[in-house]
């Protein structure tokens, strides 16, 4: 059997899953399951509704959320099938995304988030070398024209990013090695 084919069957073992547990009598462990189930985080692999709600959350300025998603991937999903050669994209992928929030930000005119996003995260991303520059981003005018930051505003980089994150995220979830459950034929 397939990995996609095995991953499609993921309602079926969750239905699995719900049975038993109402079978067994174990009413707190369905309403938290039940609970779980719609709040999927990674909406059972789909790679395209997680690139979605990524893209969702920044475009909602959900940046907590969007840190929450990424670590979970980062350490449920990338770090049980990724090698340490990925690490790099990975955090390529990581850095993109926050751009992408900031730049979105300021495409749709909310400096306040841009600042928010500075105030929240500012001391921890200064560690770090590849934001150096971006604490500059909210004091310049016009920065969709600006030679260092213009490319992060186009369509092309953000489909660019969309396409890449997608690509890997697809990669990833091929390579997960699958719960016993969904090994069934």
């Amino acid at each position: 059997m397939s990995l996609r084919t095995s991953l499609h069957n993921i309602p079926f073992a969750d239905n699995l899953v719900r049975e038993y547990l109402i079978f067994r009598g174990f009413t707190k462990s369905l309403l938290s399951f039940d609970t779980e189930r719609k709040t999927d985080r990674i909406s059972s692999f789909r790679v395209d509704k997680v690139v979605d709600q990524l893209f969702s959350l920044v475009s909602q300025y959900k940046i907590d959320q969007i840190y929450d998603l990424w670590n979970y991937l980062e350490e449920f999903i990338f770090s049980k099938t990724i090698s340490t050669s990925s690490t790099s994209l990975i955090r390529t992928l990581d850095l993109s995304l926050k751009r992408y929030y900031l730049t979105n930000a300021i495409a749709t005119s909310n400096p306040n988030k841009v600042k928010e996003f500075f105030d929240t995260y500012g001391e921890s991303l200064a560690l770090h070398p590849d934001w150096k520059d971006w604490f500059i981003l909210p004091f310049i005018k016009n920065p969709q024209n600006h030679e260092q930051f213009g490319i992060y505003f186009t369509k092309e980089w953000i489909d660019s990013f969309s396409q890449t994150l997608s690509n890997f995220l697809s990669l990833t979830f091929q390579q997960l090695k699958l719960p016993t459950i969904l090994n069934f034929n």
